[in-house]
Parts: structure tokens; C-alpha cells; sequence
């Protein structure tokens, strides 16, 4: 197994530890190799669990492909993300995951198939997933990290990205137009209009525009389906 980020509370690596030495006391043979750098408030325990066998430190490094290669699963338990370059990389080498259930990690791993999915900050899941895997055979474990890199390829190769990108720039381009005529039309009427009836109407219409995202182009990213797919 591998680590490839930060050593720091966020990105989970108190709940890594703790389950990297249950499933040692088990599974003597395990390899936990840990590549990144370490926050100052984890240098001693990282010390200690290296002198005590249960990891591996492998400290910054460059190119993390050669460890990679010697790996078959990363293991990133993170509190929260972006995106997941780590997990992203990982599985575009061929490699299973065990990752979060948050947004920025769930949308990298179909879980069963190219990995598997933890409850934030719990060291029993992980510990069972972790042992679950050790328990699949090695064509399964494999098959796991070529489905992985087949997920990379149809979701998040440069191509599909772009693509995403361009058409929800297309989208909002073709509303563009229509909102701008709605917004330019209200004004006009909240300024010259005689009847007060129709500044209020005009008035909230804006506001809506505006602020609520109940309007029509607040509904636009949420209904678009990007939300789920780069920002969670």
C-alpha cells in the first residue's frame, strides 16, 4: 500500500497510521509506503512509527511513478479536497484505491470496482477495507487497477475534460442573451414605469435575478451536472 500526499490531519493521516498498525498485528508481511512531506506537528510520530516497522517513509519525492510501480492500492483517508491529483494519478497508473467518501475522492473510484469507499475519519472502515483487499487474489486485485485506469481514461482524459468544460461554456452563452434582454427590459420598466404595480413585480424579478437562486440562472450549474462531476 502507498501514501502519496501531505502528512497532515486533513488529508487523514492519524486514522492511516492507527489502521496501517491494526492490519500489521495481522498481516505481518503488509508494506505502508508513505511519500510527502510532514507537517511539523507530525515529524516525531512519524519517527516513531517508522523506528516501531509499521511504515515505510519514503520522504518528498519527484517522480512518484517507481513507487507507484511497486505498489498495487493508495490509500488516502482525506478529510476533504478539490480534486484528488493523488488519486487521480494512482488509478491512471493502473493502481486500486481506498479513498473518502467526500467530494473531491468519492469521484474518483467506483467503489467495489476499481476501489473502495470509507467513512470520513473512521479507522474501523478503513481497516476493513484495507484487509479486504489484502484478502482479494491477485488477478482481482489487478483487474481492480486496470479498471481503475479504463474510469481515468472515459472520465478524466484532457479530451473529456475540455469537452465538459466547453459545454457548459456553451450553455451559459445561449442563455446569455435572453437573461441580459429580461434584466435590461426590467430596469427600464422599475425607472419609467407609471404603475407601481408593475415597478414592484419588476423590482422582485431583478431580485430574484440577482440574489435568489431560485431564478432560472441560478438554476443553470445545478441542473448542468458539473457540480457533480469537478467542484463537490
Amino acid at each position: 500500500f502507498i501514501w502519496v500526499a501531505r502528512i497532515a490531519k486533513m488529508k487523514g493521516i492519524d486514522i492511516f497510521l492507527e489502521a496501517a498498525e491494526r492490519v500489521k498485528t495481522k498481516y505481518p508481511q503488509t508494506e505502508f509506503r508513505v511519500l510527502g512531506f510532514i507537517e511539523e506537528d507530525y515529524k516525531e510520530k512519524m519517527r516513531e512509527y517508522e523506528n516501531r516497522k509499521i511504515i515505510d517513509y519514503r520522504g518528498m519525492q519527484q517522480d512518484v511513478r517507481p513507487d507507484l510501480e511497486e505498489s498495487q492500492c493508495l490509500i488516502l483517508p482525506s478529510e476533504a479536497e478539490g480534486m484528488s491529483n493523488a488519486c487521480l494519478e494512482a488509478a491512471a497508473c493502473g493502481r486500486a484505491l481506498i479513498t473518502t467518501d467526500v467530494p473531491g475522492c468519492r469521484e474518483c473510484v467506483a467503489d467495489g470496482i476499481t476501489g473502495y469507499l470509507i467513512q470520513p475519519g473512521s479507522v474501523e472502515d478503513l481497516t476493513e477495507k484495507i484487509e479486504k483487499f489484502i484478502c482479494l487474489p491477485y488477478n482481482e486485485r489487478k483487474h481492480m487497477g486496470e479498471m481503475g485506469r479504463e474510469k481515468m481514461e472515459q472520465e478524466f482524459s484532457r479530451e473529456t475534460v475540455v469537452d465538459a468544460y466547453m459545454q457548459e461554456i456553451k450553455y451559459y452563452f445561449r442563455h446569455l442573451w435572453i437573461l441580459s434582454i429580461i434584466y435590461i427590459f426590467n430596469i427600464f420598466i422599475v425607472f419609467y414605469s407609471d404603475t407601481n404595480h408593475c415597478r414592484r413585480l419588476s423590482c422582485r424579478l431583478l431580485w430574484e435575478m440577482l440574489y435568489n437562486d431560485k431564478c432560472d440562472s441560478g438554476r443553470m450549474h445545478h441542473d448542468s451536472g458539473m457540480d457533480a462531476l469537478y467542484w463537490e
